[in-house]
């Protein structure tokens, strides 16, 4: 690299290095020294390059030192500005906020983030859902209706033998599908059935179905060889599946008959307990420099329940709370009862005066019923096993569209009101099918999407990424459009998945007759969703590992109330642009 440093549109190799140094010492705080602050008056935190380079004494010196000199001139030089232009930078478009806003204030326990409070809709629109929903035969809202301990009991032994489940699970299959493989393997098999046998635990003949399904698919898996992966491994692995799924089946069976024989014994209570902030995960506002890009530690609460314990954040658990007792006044689309509820919400959250210098958010504990408490474990138990269990939470087939895009599908031209695939824990609406009614139709659920027959509206659906599930999703969405279309009604569905081209599942959605516009595709490394185990993970941004595309279908009167053009595409992928900002 000798006598190439000062030619024009070439990059110095030393210089780079000078500068990963620099950056580094200021990440690390200068490498764990304590160096005193520069001057303002010094040459090299006036920004000024002639003084940095010191005159005629360094113009001779060596080309390193000339060129750390540089590099320690753009660093002060950076360290010279406001502290509110290093912190954040403003997106054209924004309006200004008010400088008390800073990063590095402590955070505050709020659901606003993950809940959409605004209740658009009106009372008589949310019956007709609920009377074409699976929910249509529960208990009304205004009935005394909550989960009883006995059923908290039995989701404590799923969420045990599910745990144990995914243990032998990862032995078995990860030879087969890899290491980084197997946990994604383990929830498609989770949610890729109908149900039958259990709300979870999948049956014989559905786990050899998705094992025949999964495991010639991935069999050259981690560099391996399809040769060296043989048959009878795979029947073996197969075998072994089944038995360690019909072993956790029959586990529930055993809690289930049991409590049926201990009607008389006391139920215990659900032990609330919070869980405490390591050293090494404290926030921005207790690290003395400032500069840790490693998001803040949160306030999470642990719900136990005998051998059964589950973690959730307290604005999940908050977010709970609201969506209860919205429903359980039967006012879910009463805007004046709703914002009662939510104050009433809000009054739980405070800020702990017994936790380190006052920055983290926490419930009362005390102001939680015990029917909630039941409610909100069953809930956290039920999604907890079908991401892993206590063994590992993964959660890659929960993920959700982050609130930007929410915002342009509700308040856009396509005006969504109602989710198709989600869950109490991360629904944008207080009004949405999931994939388990009886732990989440307290909490404001439609039940399956499958037994949800809305004949008009608009509707958003992201469903888990899974092909056959997809495929299902798209022959149920062409009935549902036939039957509006013979009835003249105006359906509008939205619907997000990857971009799969010549894949039977997303072609049956391009060929659908009902389409409207191009699908809009987003490159995977433009956008991303929030993790699928958000209400306990600290990190929730997760990046797209594929590119998505976004497909609109709607009936004839749907074409009109709910127009498509290209710049309301144009806006949806900007929103998941803007999500990953």
């Amino acid at each position: 690299a000798r006598g190439r440093g000062n030619r024009p549109g070439r990059t110095c190799r030393y210089a780079m290095q000078t500068n990963w140094a620099a950056l580094q010492s200021r990440i690390k705080g200068g490498g764990g020294k304590n160096k005193p602050p520069m001057s303002r008056d010094s040459p090299v935190a006036s920004g000024g390059s002639n003084d940095a380079r010191g005159g005629d004494e360094k113009k001779h010196a060596p080309k390193k030192k000339r060129r750390r000199a540089n590099a320690q001139d753009t660093l002060a030089t950076k360290r010279s500005r406001p502290e509110t232009e290093q912190l954040r930078s403003v997106p054209s478009g924004v309006p200004d906020l008010p400088t008390a806003v800073a990063v590095a204030s402590p955070p505050v326990l709020n659901s606003a983030r993950i809940l959409d409070d605004t209740f658009s809709m009106c009372r008589e629109r949310h019956s007709e859902l609920v009377r074409n929903s699976a929910v249509a035969g529960f208990p009304s809202a205004s009935c005394d209706f909550s989960v009883s301990p006995s059923a908290a009991l039995t989701e404590a032994a799923r969420l045990v033998a599910v745990s144990h489940l995914c243990f032998q699970f990862e032995k078995l299959v990860s030879p087969i599908v890899g290491k980084n493989r197997w946990a994604n393997a383990f929830e498609e098999m989770m949610i890729g059935h109908d149900c039958e046998v259990d709300p979870l635990l999948p049956s014989d003949e559905a786990t050899r179905k998705f094992c025949g399904r999964r495991f010639p698919m991935t069999s050259n898996a981690d560099g391996k060889s399809i040769a060296e992966v043989t048959k009878e491994s795979i029947q073996h692995t197969t075998n072994a599946v089944v038995a360690a799924v019909a072993s956790a089946r029959n586990a529930v069976v055993v809690a289930k008959t049991r409590q049926a024989q201990e009607k008389e014994t006391p139920f215990p209570k659900i032990v609330l307990e919070r869980v405490p902030v390591a050293a090494s995960e404290k926030t921005e506002t207790e690290s003395k420099n400032h500069k840790r890009s490693k998001p803040a530690a949160v306030a999470k609460t642990k719900l136990s329940l005998g051998k059964a314990g589950v973690e959730i954040r307290d604005e999940h658990l908050l977010k709970l709370y609201k969506l209860y007792e919205a429903h359980r006044l039967g006012s879910d689309s009463d805007k004046e009862t709703n914002s009662a509820c939510m104050d009433r919400g809000n009054a739980l959250a405070r800020m702990d005066a017994q936790s380190p210098e006052n920055t983290r958010a926490s419930l009362e504990y005390e102001k939680l019923e015990p029917a909630f408490l039941f409610a909100a474990f069953c809930c956290v138990a039920r999604y907890t096993a079908a991401q892993g269990g206590m063994h590992r939470i993964c959660g890659g087939h929960h993920c959700a569209l982050c609130g930007n895009v929410f915002d342009v599908l509700k308040f856009g031209e396509l005006k969504v009101e109602v989710e198709l695939f989600a869950s109490p824990l991360n629904c944008r609406f207080s009004t949405f099918c999931s994939a388990f009614p009886d732990t989440d139709f307290v909490f404001g659920s439609l039940g399956s999407f499958f037994e949800f027959s809305p004949t008009r509206g608009s509707f958003q659906v992201n469903p888990p990424f899974e092909e056959g599930l997809v495929l299902r999703i798209a022959e149920r969405l062409e009935r549902l459009l036939l039957d509006a279309e013979n009835n003249n009604q105006a359906l509008s569905f939205v619907v997000i998945t990857p971009f799969w081209p010549n894949r039977v599942a997303w072609e049956a959605l391009r060929c659908s007759k009902f389409r409207v516009q191009k699908p809009c595709v987003i490159p995977a490394r433009e956008h991303g969703y929030l993790a699928g185990a958000q209400h306990t993970k600290r990190q929730q941004w997760k990046p797209a590992s594929c590119d998505s595309s976004v497909l609109v279908l709607q009936s004839s009167s749907g074409k009109g109330l709910y127009p498509v053009s290209s710049e309301t595409l144009k806006e949806i992928a900007h929103a998941f642009r803007k999500g990953k900002e």
